[in-house]
């Protein structure tokens, strides 16, 4: 079941605000810490089995890779924005994540317009509802105003604790009929969509997260106590998703984002046809870290996707290969167990006295996790599908593989957890190419392009040096022509 994390009070970075920590112990953090890594490997043989490719066995289609921007307020531009979003001079991401504040207003407008401009779609996570309709402010009388917005939200906003009416709503306003909390926080989702998308700021919403970790009775980001699955079943069947309509408004609706893999707000609703039509996303964060993501049918079927949509280390600083390969293995497994969809890391770039929650450093200086990122990011674009690759085909290596159908380019990510460098033979069946290009991040390179290595009969070796994630990329190959088609000439 999905746990509340608690507050901490962040030190020596001068900002002031509140960071969020999981509620597990220490014991429990390096069980599962160790766990994330011990179940995906299996014992070794000492011999290296194929890693086998088959396009014909599709799995899910991918949305993209990203993360959190907004709480330090970044403004990235230009050359840091490259790094980011681009797919040429950067890494590519796909996704920033952004999320409403207490008085509206967009901290980090400049970084989602950069964004925008680079392919990048926007993700609106809901933190709390506005004041004016919270337990906390209009029952309570907790203060929801301050000078200015440093990422300290007031409050009335963070404090997401339930009335006796069972939710972070005012007791006040009746939540039965037009006039009712939900109507109005409806009507408030449809507005500030409006704000982001509509001139001057211009920043379309593609995926909007209905509430952030809805088992949080408090944290310095804003929270909302849902209490179970059948409110959210009722407001975005009633509420939300008829308000969302009515607007001609269509973004990607998100639903769960608890902050443990397995908790379950989600299934009453997509189990109920009049609130699933309005849902397209089905997500949850990856706390204790390294979480091992289970899969769940129901955000994978009719239409719908699942995400991965936030994790973190919260260890201490490691800007090191160490810290990518823990990333890159876990990404591995929500990529192939759950068949996720997207997987976003929580900040984009994080103060380094803070722990391992930033893809960058705060001056935006890369860690090996950005560019291991990268390694998926840069080459796996949305529309793309992962099909059928031999997981770990020895000891210590993960591999997946993506294609795009369009054209038949293909992309293949193995990771090498090992110390030492390995062979790793690979066998393509259902994509052509004559070739691959490796990119390699490990301990002295950072996506470096390497040397092409020939594919001769569908099949190539490659040695993954130690510590490594690489990538082989055939682009615009074509797909293998079919070979038990048989005819008639007619004359």
């Amino acid at each position: 079941m999905a746990l509340p994390r608690s507050i901490a009070t962040l030190a020596n970075i001068g900002l002031g605000f509140y960071m969020r920590l999981i509620l597990h112990t220490t014991a429990q953090f390096v069980l599962f810490s160790a766990l994330g890594l011990a179940f995906l490997t299996p014992p070794s043989t000492g011999v290296a089995q194929t890693a086998t490719v088959n396009a014909a066995n599709v799995h899910q289609t991918m949305d993209g890779f990203g993360g959190q921007t907004w709480l330090y307020a970044d403004s990235l531009t230009g050359s840091n924005a490259d790094l980011f979003f681009s797919p040429t001079a950067g890494i590519g991401l796909q996704i920033v994540r952004t999320m409403n504040t207490w008085d509206s207003g967009i901290p980090d407008l400049v970084t989602l317009q950069s964004a925008v401009a680079r392919g990048a779609k926007v993700e609106l996570g809901l933190q709390s509802p506005p004041c004016n309709l919270k337990h906390s402010a209009v029952d309570l009388g907790e203060s929801c105003s301050q000078s200015g917005d440093s990422g300290i939200q007031p409050t009335a906003f963070y404090d997401g604790a339930a009335g006796s009416n069972g939710n972070c709503f005012a007791n006040g306003l009746s939540l039965d009929g037009t006039s009712g909390a939900y109507q109005q926080y409806a009507t408030y989702i449809i507005n500030l969509i409006n704000t982001y998308q509509n001139s001057p700021n211009n920043v379309p919403i593609a995926y909007l997260d209905v509430q952030n970790e809805s088992s949080n009775a408090t944290s310095s980001l804003g929270a909302c106590l849902w209490m179970d699955g059948g409110q959210f079943d009722d407001f975005v069947k009633n509420y939300l998703g008829p308000a969302l309509s009515a607007a001609g408004l269509h973004p990607n609706v998100m639903l769960g984002s608890l902050c443990c893999w397995g908790g379950d707000v989600t299934t009453t609703c997509l189990s109920d046809s009049s609130c699933a039509q309005y849902v397209g996303i089905s997500a949850n964060h990856g706390y204790p870290y390294p979480a091992s993501a289970s899969a769940y049918t129901l955000g994978t079927t009719g239409g719908r996707h699942l995400w991965m949509s936030e994790t973190s280390d919260k260890g201490g600083w490691d800007a090191s290969m160490a810290s990518a390969l823990g990333m890159a293995v876990n990404m591995h497994q929500c990529l192939t167990t759950a068949s996720v969809s997207a997987y976003e890391w929580w900040e984009l770039a994080y103060d380094s006295s803070s722990g391992n929650f930033g893809l960058t450093d705060q001056s935006y200086n890369p860690t090996k996790r950005f560019w291991a990122t990268g390694n998926w990011s840069k080459f796996v674009r949305p529309g793309w599908v992962r099909v059928d690759a031999t997981a770990s085909p020895q000891s210590g290596v993960y591999v997946t593989a993506f294609e795009n159908q369009s054209n038949g380019s293909f992309a293949i990510v193995a990771i090498n957890s090992n110390g030492n460098s390995v062979s790793q033979p690979f066998s393509l069946s259902g994509v052509l190419a004559s070739s691959v290009t490796p990119y390699i991040t490990d301990a002295n390179n950072n996506l470096a392009s390497q040397s092409s290595v020939s594919v001769s009969s569908g099949s190539f070796t490659s040695t993954l040096t130690a510590s490594s994630v690489t990538t082989f990329v055939a682009l615009g190959a074509g797909p293998e022509p079919p070979s038990n088609l048989s005819g008639t000439v007619v004359q």
